[in-house]
């Protein structure tokens, strides 16, 4: 699936997202301190159910 196409997919459930600028681009996220465990368990989900 195209980088681009796994971020819109996150962003519609509201998962902040982004893809990576090289030639060769990857779906990326970056949990901070600020996301709770909740919060990282529901992107992972969301990633795995993309699979």
């Amino acid at each position: 699936m195209p980088p681009e196409t796994v971020v819109e997919k996150m962003h519609a459930k509201g998962i902040i997202m982004s893809s990576t600028p090289y030639r060769q681009s990857y779906a990326r996220f970056a949990p901070s301190l600020l996301n709770n465990e909740q919060e990282i368990e529901q992107a992972l989900a969301e990633v795995s159910a993309l699979a």
